[in-house]
């Protein structure tokens, strides 16, 4: 969730990603306009990815969209390609156990 002041700030979702990646896309202007969600580990949410669209791997299409949405998203932030601000540089990059390295 997020505040509806800071949602409208960034002008809320952006259209050009219409089905994919809008979320991260949403996520990622509000870390660049100085907006920070606080996690709360008790939470418990269900997400039902794709449920209302079906998956995209199913169809040559989706899976064409699917890169074009992607590609987009970066072309949007070429900064946080392969980069996650958030990310602790004592921790193995590709662990699953918050191993340090």
């Amino acid at each position: 969730m997020v505040e509806r002041r800071k949602f409208d700030a960034i002008r809320g979702f952006d259209l050009g990603l219409p089905v994919a990646y809008n979320d991260v896309d949403l996520c990622m202007r509000l870390y660049k306009a100085g907006y920070y969600n606080v996690m709360c580990q008790a939470a418990e949410l269900i997400h039902h990815e794709s449920i209302s669209r079906g998956l995209d791997f199913v169809s040559p299409e989706k899976m064409a969209r699917l890169e074009r949405e992607r590609i987009g998203l970066y072309d949007r932030h070429p900064d946080l390609f392969l980069h996650d601000p958030f990310n602790n540089p004592n921790l193995h990059p590709n662990g699953t156990n918050f191993e340090i390295v």
